[in-house]
């Protein structure tokens, strides 16, 4: 979906977008805090968990202007941002947000 975006929503855009990236990279930190490595196999173990994450995060943060809105909502959805995290942004961004959130959860 390709949209507008103002000098200001890019702002917002931008800001909402790292938030949710520090949100999600603060949640991996804590996943790996609670690991007990006492074995050479729970260090490969980390190393896979590791590396999945990096592979959602590749696939999740995509800050392409066209991808944002779809973006935004599965974020929402991870409970990584909120509507009010995007306060500012257009109506018709928003309601489009909205729409997703209300597909996603039937």
């Amino acid at each position: 979906m390709e949209f507008p975006w103002s000098k200001t929503e890019k702002k917002i855009a931008r800001k909402a977008f790292d938030l949710a990236y520090d949100r999600k990279c603060q949640e991996i930190i804590e996943q790996i805090k609670r690991r007990k490595l006492s074995t050479g196999e729970d260090i490969w173990k980390l190393g896979s968990y590791i590396h999945k994450q990096q592979k959602e995060i590749d696939r999740l943060f995509d800050y392409r202007y066209s991808q944002l809105v779809l973006v935004f909502a599965i974020l929402i959805k991870k409970k990584l941002l909120s509507l009010e995290d995007l306060a500012g942004l257009n109506d018709e961004k928003i309601d489009i947000i909205n729409k997703t959130l209300e597909i996603a959860s039937h």
